[in-house]
């Protein structure tokens, strides 16, 4: 059984309805956040980095102890995943925010801690969370 398509005469195409001039074109927003594309707002690109549920956290808690262990994260972030604790660690050292230390020992030790860079990033979310409080 062979389909035929329907052929679009020019009479066919001049009874379609058109966009009228004036209607607006959706177009993606400058400065829109996308993975792996570096935008124009500054807003924009710390988002990039922090703007997902738990990087923020991450930064905190190692501003308020100075270095942590894996484990010592995990258990003191509520209701994050080791997978999701092992991408934004990995994430947040790759912006150059914290630092990963490995020792060589048994068992493996891991130590995380902020650079200078993601100490200024956690003195911004020291205000932002007190923003919170207020709401």
């Amino acid at each position: 059984m062979s389909r035929t398509t329907p052929s679009l005469s020019a009479s066919t195409l001049e009874d379609m309805p058109t966009v009228p001039s004036h209607a607006p074109v959706m177009t993606p927003r400058k400065g829109t956040i996308q993975k792996g594309v570096s935008t124009e707002q500054p807003i924009d690109k710390a988002l990039n980095v922090v703007g997902d549920r738990y990087s923020l956290a991450i930064v905190d808690r190692l501003y308020q102890h100075n270095v942590l262990r894996y484990g010592e994260l995990e258990s003191d972030i509520p209701g994050i995943s080791p997978r999701t604790l092992s991408i934004r660690l990995k994430q947040l050292d790759e912006a150059g925010l914290i630092t990963r230390q490995a020792f060589a020992t048994k068992p493996p030790r891991v130590d995380y801690a902020l650079t200078e860079k993601g100490t200024e990033l956690a003195i911004a979310a020291q205000r932002l969370a007190a923003w919170g409080e207020m709401l």
